[in-house]
């Protein structure tokens, strides 16, 4: 906190120019999660009975905080999101139509930087962020109680793009958002793997159920944004 208050005394009075938002809105992303892919399509390919097939997460829908400023030409903000898919598979057993829900969630801790530029009312930026990511899976089956089927930590990076709006005469503004997030390490879905398929995991390569989570990914934001000269 000292440091901070000292960097702004610093800067205060050299004709610089900031500008601060505080927003939340909602975030969308294409995602592919190679492990859970891979779960899913063991568990299909391991049931003859199924009427319909469990499909692969694709799109993640959330929402989330952003907490951010420009000093000049610098960037800076923490975020926070989680988004969520959900998944499903049908089959018939005995003449009973039994069904298995799965929701894929994930909750993005974010440190960002970048570099950009703010006139007449709109700015724009590119950077990139640090992300604590912490990924959960849940499950039922038709009759049975909610079952956790995954809970890992994973370390990404997101270089962004983002066009941020100030209009004159509204009190709020926005920042769009454009990204693309990549794992730095390998998430392992075996536990998921076991939870969906507790008779045939055993038989199965670990390594197999591994793989990185990677996404594109869009997100609208609207809140408070403040200019000032300094």
């Amino acid at each position: 906190m000292k440091k901070l208050v000292i960097i702004f005394f610093l800067f205060s009075g050299t004709g610089l120019f900031a500008q601060f938002y505080l927003q939340a809105g909602y975030n969308a992303s294409w995602v592919n999660a190679d492990g859970l892919n891979k779960s899913v399509a063991h568990y299909n390919d391991t049931r003859s009975f199924l009427t319909k097939n469990m499909e692969e997460p694709g799109m993640m829908k959330g929402f989330g905080f952003t907490v951010g400023g420009m000093l000049d030409f610098l960037l800076f903000e923490m975020r926070y999101f989680s988004r969520s898919a959900d998944i499903s598979a049908e089959g018939n057993i005995e003449g009973q139509t039994v069904k298995r829900d799965l929701t894929f969630g994930a909750d993005y801790f974010c440190l960002g930087t970048g570099f950009g530029s703010f006139e007449d009312d709109m700015g724009y930026a590119v950077g990139l962020s640090a992300d604590f990511v912490f990924l959960n899976a849940k499950t039922t089956v038709t009759g049975g109680s909610e079952t956790e089927a995954l809970d890992e930590f994973s370390p990404n990076i997101t270089p962004f793009f983002i066009l941020i709006g100030d209009p004159e005469g509204f009190p709020l503004g926005f920042t769009l958002r454009a990204y693309y997030s990549f794992s730095m390490l390998d998430t392992t879905f075996n536990d998921l793997n076991s939870v969906i398929n507790p008779g045939t995991y055993e038989f199965t390569n670990n390594d197999e159920f591994s793989g990185s989570v990677n996404g594109f990914g869009i997100e609208l934001t609207i809140g408070f944004v403040f200019l000032a000269d300094m």
